[in-house]
């Protein structure tokens, strides 16, 4: 799935969404492509998208599974600037981000140019667990995350997490309304930590919501009935 944020008009700007592909309208699987084909020149493609991409947005979000393989490459590699790798603090998970972060790293390329790897569903009712996988995570990442903006990271106590809140493993609220603005432990202060260091601090904050549009949004969340229809893609 992929996101694009158009540069900012009269309007306010734009966001176009192009969602995972997989099935097609008829529901037959669509074929797979090999992009190591020398008739298709993937490496060439996938720069010329890049470049084709990068004029037309300001930002451009993808979401690609983990792993290591041809389609994920494409993601990890080829077409980021930054590369951000989510982990929980389970022994698994840390160890396998750990060996994946380290092989595109050690690719050589000069992209990805920032590794960031983020610590997900992080649970702060066992706070001494919690630090023990901390400290476990410090060791197995040592000199994985490159060219980080490290002035604006330490701001943020040197490390960014997304912290678990039970509230939202029922549905799929958005935490810009789940979330007041001035809660420093939110999951949108979060995630606004996150998109400060990734934008080098161009971007620190949603601007205001006005609080009784934020809860009439967020009462059509949790509505049995879906979120409203203006904010389906």
């Amino acid at each position: 799935m992929c996101g694009g944020v158009r540069p900012q008009q009269a309007s306010g700007g734009r966001l176009d969404l192009v969602v995972a592909a997989g099935q097609s309208h008829r529901g037959a699987y669509l074929p797979k492509v090999d992009w190591q084909e020398p008739e298709l020149n993937g490496p060439r493609f996938f720069g010329a998208l890049r470049a084709n991409m990068r004029q037309s947005y300001d930002w451009i979000l993808i979401d690609s599974p983990t792993g290591v393989n041809d389609d994920v490459d494409i993601c990890t590699t080829l077409l980021p600037d930054d590369l951000v790798v989510g982990y929980t603090f389970s022994d698994q998970s840390m160890v396998g981000t750990a060996q994946v972060a380290g092989t595109i790293k050690g690719w050589g390329s000069d992209r990805p140019a920032r590794i960031l790897l983020l610590a997900m569903r992080v649970d702060d009712s066992e706070p001494e667990k919690a630090e023990l996988a901390r400290a476990y995570a410090g060791e197995l990442f040592t000199g994985v995350g490159r060219g980080l903006n490290t002035r604006i990271l330490e701001s943020h106590g040197g490390r960014l997490e997304i912290p678990y809140r039970a509230r939202y493993a029922y549905n799929e609220t958005l935490a810009i309304f789940g979330d007041e603005p001035s809660d420093p432990q939110s999951m949108l202060s979060a995630c606004e930590r996150l998109v400060a260091v990734l934008t080098d601090g161009q971007v620190t904050s949603l601007p205001p919501m006005d609080d009784r549009e934020r809860l009439t949004y967020l009462e059509q969340y949790t509505n049995p009935q879906g979120p409203p229809d203006a904010l389906v893609m």
